[in-house]
């Protein structure tokens, strides 16, 4: 595997990944796609930073497991129109646009061709094939249904995709309300308060309290706003070292869970990816213990999937999955009926589905009314924060006019 830098007819610039024997069989593949190749070197996968730089890049690197939806629903396709599987990774990296896709279809086709499974190859790509999608394909291979499986895992993430992007698109207008306050207050802090205050300082009149102390925050940006950058910044990396602890994590995520406003739309969104991970993992074939143990892994809150493991511990000792739920209290009872329901008839997968379509629309739901409530509050904490500045600047002009007039 070659890395190459290299430019089309229209001097377009194009990097990726490329097989070859040695660098010129490789330049000679890229000549035949006409791309006149500008860099190319051998691929090192020790070459990554180690050590503590390795620590400082995964605090930062976020999972694309969403990204992997599409190319897996062609994989799909393809498996499906009888096109063997190495030949089928091959035509998905070939057309992938570079970057990590590419990378990742060139890697599991490497892989393949080494002899490993489908399920093995994609555990080397943590970023993109979660344990979900590893024993989702892992169960497909072991019953001969790639396809159908790999079309599942796919339907999964484009419904986990949705109902992200629907809890973000609800709240991104209050973000982006305080965002835009807080510059506002910022410029005024940085570039307006400072200009006022040397009239302020000419007039030599004794201040009121808010204007005094109105300038001293104003001259501690003006001054320190670099440090200021630099405190925010060191901040943002000790909370993430703090959240990989299990025991500052454990409490963070239960204190999302008694938020207002957005602790219900978190308990919801975790009994929607419940739901829609454990009936997939179902449907696939996995067994109801390994499924539970997989679905607590991945969830996004850590008390919750604590509670899940515990579930699947007592049903491997012989108990009902719906008891012991009823007994953790984690989950709202409506999810331990279904689950009861689904254990009388055998019709769990089914009602999982069901389950997960609900509670996406409550959370749709919910997202919305966390939004409503919370842009009144963030208008009126800015507006506060606005109100508090424009009258520290208008106290002194007042009593120096009260003085003139005098």
């Amino acid at each position: 595997m070659f890395q190459y830098m290299a430019f089309d007819v229209a001097g377009k610039r194009h990097r990726g990944l490329v097989e070859g024997d040695s660098p010129e069989d490789a330049r000679e593949r890229l000549r035949i796609r006409s791309l006149f190749v500008s860099k190319i070197r051998a691929r090192q996968d020790s070459g990554a930073p180690s050590g503590r730089w390795t620590a400082l890049l995964d605090l930062f690197q976020r999972e694309r497991s969403a990204e992997m939806a599409m190319p897996l629903r062609e994989l799909a396709t393809l498996l499906s129109a009888g096109v063997p599987l190495v030949q089928a990774l091959g035509a998905l990296a070939s057309q992938a646009e570079g970057g990590g896709i590419e990378g990742v279809f060139r890697g599991l086709r490497e892989r393949v061709l080494q002899g490993e499974s489908l399920s093995g190859a994609a555990a080397g790509f943590p970023r993109y094939f979660g344990p979900v999608a590893c024993n989702m394909i892992a169960a497909g291979e072991a019953s001969g249904n790639l396809d159908v499986t790999l079309r599942r895992l796919s339907e999964q993430l484009l419904r986990r995709r949705e109902l992200m992007g629907k809890v973000a698109g609800a709240l991104i207008y209050p973000g982006i309300l305080a965002a835009v306050s807080l510059g506002v207050v910022a410029f005024l802090l940085s570039y307006v308060v400072p200009r006022i205050s040397a009239i302020y300082v000419e007039t030599k009149a004794p201040l009121p309290v808010p204007t005094r102390l109105l300038l001293s925050v104003s001259h501690l940006f003006e001054s320190y706003w670099f440090v200021i950058l630099l405190l925010l910044i060191g901040a943002s990396v000790l909370v993430r070292l703090g959240l990989k602890k299990e025991r500052v994590a454990t409490a963070w995520d239960r204190a999302k869970l008694r938020l207002p406003f957005l602790g219900p739309l978190y308990r919801k969104r975790c009994v929607a990816e419940f739901a829609g991970t454990l009936s997939g993992l179902l449907q696939a074939g996995v067994p109801l213990v390994d499924a539970l143990r997989v679905t607590g892994g991945v969830l996004g809150n850590r008390v919750v999937a604590r509670e899940v493991r515990l579930v699947a511990d007592e049903v491997e000792r012989g108990g009902e999955a719906s008891r012991s739920m009823r007994e953790k209290g984690v989950f709202p009872q409506t999810v331990a009926e279904m689950m009861a329901a689904g254990e009388e008839s055998g019709e769990m997968v089914e009602l999982l589905e069901t389950l997960s379509s609900d509670y996406e629309r409550q959370v749709e739901m919910t997202a919305d009314r966390a939004c409503r409530a919370l842009e009144p509050l963030v208008v009126i904490f800015m507006g506060s924060m606005v109100l508090f500045i424009v009258l520290s600047v208008l106290l002194p002009i007042v009593r120096i006019s009260q003085l003139v007039k005098f």
